[in-house]
């Protein structure tokens, strides 16, 4: 009985799974086509198997960005997970108010003003760090997808669905 469930689990996913990739891919080629920013593109549900960060997003520093925990300029290398909080200049830059490593519960300020970032960094040095900010998972229940936009409910923020006209 338990072989029979696993494998029809198993059919259902190979089946249903080129499906749900199709689907969610067009919802992200309608969000870049209307230039919203994507956050994450998503197979299966929470909680996340992995996932592979792209994207590039320049995040600048000054002398009154403030370091949270044990990081500093100094310590910030390519690869580590950080969660920015600051503002988006007009020409799409982070202005960093405070850098901390990453921290899954620092998601939910996302709709929070100033905004919340979170991204792996790619480049590195005292004056700014260009991190990747979206990321494309892999999920443990593959069950569905889905595509994280931003801004869906503030339609303040910059390039945002929540911004876009219906």
């Amino acid at each position: 009985m338990s072989t029979t469930i696993i494998y029809g689990l198993l059919v259902a996913v190979l089946i249903l799974g080129p499906l749900i990739v199709l689907h969610e891919f067009g919802h992200f080629f309608l969000a870049k086509w209307h230039r919203v920013k994507v956050l994450e593109f998503g197979f299966g549900f929470p909680p996340r198997m992995f996932g592979i960060w792209s994207g590039a997003a320049t995040v600048s520093m000054s002398s009154d960005t403030k370091w949270e925990g044990d990081l500093t300029e100094a310590t910030v290398e390519s690869g580590d997970m950080v969660t920015i909080v600051g503002y988006e200049t007009e020409d799409g830059t982070i202005e960093a108010l405070t850098v901390s490593h990453f921290e899954r519960q620092d998601i939910s300020l996302a709709q929070t003003s100033p905004t919340v970032f979170v991204g792996k960094v790619k480049e590195s040095s005292f004056d700014g760090m260009t991190i990747s900010d979206m990321v494309w998972s892999i999920n443990w229940l593959p069950f569905g997808g889905f595509v994280k936009l931003k801004g869906e409910e503030d339609p303040s923020a910059k390039d945002s669905l929540a911004g876009k006209s219906a």
